[in-house]
């Protein structure tokens, strides 16, 4: 298990970044842009900043694509810089391949130059960005009688995970508010995926700040996980519970995050294992 805040964790990363740049890209059997995405997406849950600059600005040079330019402005958010982390998705809001994006998309970079022109003071700025844009609810209703259209939530929220994981949590989770109602009966048919999703759900919502909404969703899937371990425990013993013993130190970061208010960027774990 990777411990994002342990210092032998970020020694090794920070050794595969230097491998990476030396090799110039180049390795026998894989491809490293891929690789160094992984890589570059572990360090995003972890402080070390200097790394993350170190490896995100050759691969720009590389690979000249919106999603390193998204994580180009989350990172100077980090770094304290929301006006740049602004300027950034300014200029992608209005590039070409903007216009081709479908619009739940294009709404979310909205949303996303928004909430950093909001942090960089100029709220003015950010007000008038989103006057047209329809207010959104961050609340669970108690019931629903929402239909799911399939055995799996995940292709119903593929889009605002993406975006998640291109820096972009605010977007992602003003989009992904449209599935809230849902979760009523999500959590009721307690599938495991339906767990999955909802520490999916959790994780999106409280990279943006909303720990309260996070930590009621993660409650949630951590009882249905929780259920289906100890009816499964003849057969497979706590294998779940085992399994997801990650997804569990995910839950005291969210926990962490909600008690604190602050939104975790620097995990206990890395959050893609």
């Amino acid at each position: 298990m990777f411990r994002a805040r342990d210092t032998l964790t970020l020694e090794h990363y920070a050794w595969l970044v230097d491998t990476l740049i030396k090799g110039k890209w180049v390795a026998k059997g894989y491809n490293t842009l891929k690789e160094a995405d992984k890589i570059l997406l572990d360090l995003f849950d972890t402080p070390d900043l200097d790394t993350i600059r170190r490896l995100l600005k050759p691969m720009i040079e590389q690979e000249n694509i919106f999603k390193l330019h998204t994580l180009n402005a989350r990172l100077h958010s980090r770094e304290g810089d929301n006006a740049k982390a602004a300027e950034i998705i300014a200029f992608l809001r209005k590039a070409p391949a903007m216009q081709k994006m479908k619009p739940e998309r294009q709404l979310a970079y909205r949303v996303q130059h928004a909430a950093y022109l909001s942090l960089a003071g100029e709220s003015d700025q950010a007000d008038a960005l989103m006057a047209d844009v329809p207010a959104v609810s961050f609340d669970i209703p108690t019931t629903s009688d929402t239909k799911l259209t399939s055995w799996s939530v995940f292709g119903e929220i593929e889009a605002p995970l993406e975006l998640r994981e291109r820096g972009l949590y605010e977007g992602a989770a003003h989009i992904l508010a449209a599935e809230l109602p849902k979760v009523p009966v999500i959590e009721a048919r307690g599938d495991y995926t339906d767990a999955q999703a909802l520490w999916q759900m959790a994780f999106t919502f409280a990279r943006a700040g909303r720990q309260a909404l996070a930590f009621d969703l993660m409650d949630r899937a951590a009882r249905i996980a929780s259920r289906i371990s100890f009816e499964t425990a003849d057969k497979d013993g706590l294998e779940l519970l085992e399994r997801d013993r990650q997804r569990y130190l995910l839950f005291v970061d969210i926990a962490w995050g909600a008690a604190t208010g602050q939104s975790p960027q620097n995990m206990s774990v890395l959050s893609r294992y």
